[in-house]
């Protein structure tokens, strides 16, 4: 139901360029892969182009239904300089003639991007921050009702489903390129990994601190899952995360290999799926193993595993059983620590790793599939 606009019928013939605005983080790039292919799929002539923040741009460079991907890059330049670059950026996006822009986040960059691209229909959620003007920046609008069962990825594809734009593919994918492998398996060699071995990837970092799981239960578990066992595990993260992972890796010696900042976001995922297992914190790299096809053990704390978690059948969280978890919060009443996830202890982490190897080591494994769907709540 339209807050604003009336029932969309969209021509296959009249639609010959879309944007798709995704201004979220890196997950929410991920779980918006199924709205990318439904464009294509639905719009197979038409030229998809998807608008992100610069730093997820990996993510969508290697997404085969993407025609152009357009980063958004912070503005750091001076004054001039950056009035010139917006004024060079907004022509090259009016070049492109949209016939359909759709914004998938209620934000205020992305609004703006709908209105300059000149697109006839913007599509976009309703917000009662912005009442008045967003009304105006966009022909049709959708209420924005958060539900605490309801998955993320499902508000974005229930926003191309309002304008008849039907999702066949609901989990999202990430088909990993051969130059990506080639790339991964140099990063390993020359790291003199054992890909004999069973990799397990460890993501021990969150967007924000309040939803990490303490570094040293971290170096932990993995020695418990790397002790007397053909595992090898790889601490990744990004380049400015490096020395807290090598202090996992100092704790672990032989056992753990720190990848922290060694690759960009399609090496990673390439990484990700030659993996038997990821465990990580409540961030973008289960979205990726996810998509890749690795099955993955998140850790949640504060974040509300309903709408974050990771899709699919062969994927698990672990938390403490608390009666405030999944509180949103910054940390127990915004301290910036979360006591759900201090208390978390490597036994609970341990139970469901080994029990989730246990699972995939089973003989009828081969026979579970990923989840094609994600059943509504």
């Amino acid at each position: 139901m339209w807050l604003k606009g009336k029932h969309l019928l969209l021509s296959k013939d009249r639609i010959k360029a879309i944007l798709l605005i995704q201004l979220g983080d890196i997950g929410d790039v991920v779980l918006s892969l199924p709205c990318i292919r439904a464009l294509k799929e639905n719009f197979p002539k038409a030229v998809v182009a998807v608008a992100v923040r610069a730093k997820a741009k990996e993510i969508i460079d290697i997404c085969p239904w993407v025609d152009e991907v357009i980063p958004i890059e912070q503005n750091d330049r001076g004054m001039m300089a950056a009035i010139q670059y917006q004024f060079d950026f907004f022509k090259r996006l009016r070049n492109h003639k949209f016939d359909l822009a759709i914004d998938l986040r209620a934000s205020t960059r992305g609004a703006v991007l709908a209105r300059l691209s000149g697109a006839a229909i913007r599509v976009g959620y309703y917000s009662t921050k912005e009442t008045f003007w967003r009304s105006w920046v966009f022909t049709h609008l959708k209420p924005f009702m958060p539900d605490p069962n309801l998955h993320q990825s499902l508000y974005y594809q229930d926003l191309l489903a309002e304008c008849g734009i039907h999702v066949f593919h609901r989990q999202p994918e990430i088909n990993v390129p051969n130059v990506s492998t080639e790339k991964a398996n140099r990063l390993l060699a020359r790291l003199k990994i054992d890909t004999k071995k069973r990799l397990i990837a460890v993501h021990p970092f969150a967007l924000w601190r309040y939803k990490e799981w303490p570094i040293e239960k971290t170096a932990g578990l993995v020695q418990h899952l790397t002790c007397g066992a053909d595992r090898l595990a790889l601490i990744i993260g990004a380049s400015s995360e490096r020395k807290r992972a090598q202090t996992i890796v100092g704790q672990c010696g032989e056992r753990a290999i720190n990848l922290a900042g060694e690759t960009g976001l399609n090496v990673l995922a390439a990484i990700l799926k030659q993996c038997l297992l990821s465990i990580g914190m409540d961030s973008a790299v289960g979205h990726i193993s996810a998509a890749v096809g690795t099955p993955c053990v998140t850790i949640f704390g504060p974040g509300k595993a309903g709408v974050w978690a990771p899709i699919g059948h062969h994927n698990r969280i672990v938390n403490k059983d608390l009666p405030c978890i999944y509180c949103g919060q910054k940390g127990c009443n915004g301290s910036g620590r979360s006591l759900c996830l201090e208390e978390l202890s490597v036994e609970d982490v341990l139970t469901v790793v080994e029990a989730q190897i246990e699972a995939m080591d089973a003989p009828d494994s081969a026979n579970l599939k990923r989840a094609n769907c994600i059943n509504r709540q």
